[in-house]
């Protein structure tokens, strides 16, 4: 595929602020006003399936932004262990339904990433919307390991 100049440049806008030194994940097939303390009633039952939160799956389906940190675990998931955690909607809700604990393997990583890690895509996939973590709170806890990161790579740097 060959993207021009104009989609590039426009890509980098909607993903990229350079304001605020952010990137943005955006359109998980499903757009809908909502906060965490005001759910909305879904209709069209948008989204891409695997990714979509437990509470979007039912008969009556709400929206807040607990279904966006949902779909934030289920990426997260995916980067760190090279897989899909939920192949479909149908494993979403096998899961939803049961009481198994996640099994999220990170063998390449120290113990210490492994468990932290984990444990906050775990908090981020909970089954009930209002068990998951705040957005500002998810933002905290990775924006530390991003500075964590950092540190130890100026270290290994400086170290050479």
């Amino acid at each position: 595929m060959v993207t021009s100049k104009l989609e590039t440049k426009l890509l980098i806008t909607v993903l990229y602020s350079r304001n605020t030194n952010l990137w943005k994940l955006a359109d998980f097939g499903l757009t809908a006003e909502a906060t965490s303390k005001l759910a909305r009633t879904t209709e069209g039952r948008g989204g891409t399936p695997g990714y979509r939160a437990p509470e979007l799956l039912k008969e009556r389906s709400t929206y807040t932004n607990k279904v966006d940190l949902w779909a934030l675990g289920c990426i997260i998931h995916e980067l760190a262990t090279g897989k899909i955690v939920f192949p479909s909607d149908w494993a979403v809700r096998d899961y939803c339904v049961g009481s198994s604990v996640l099994d999220i393997s990170l063998p390449s990583l120290p113990e210490f990433w492994q468990h932290h890690l984990s444990e906050n895509i775990r908090t981020l996939l909970e089954r009930d919307g209002k068990d998951r973590p705040r957005a500002s709170e998810t933002c905290q806890i990775f924006a530390s390991y991003y500075e964590i990161v950092e540190s130890m790579i100026a270290t290994t740097l400086a170290g050479t």
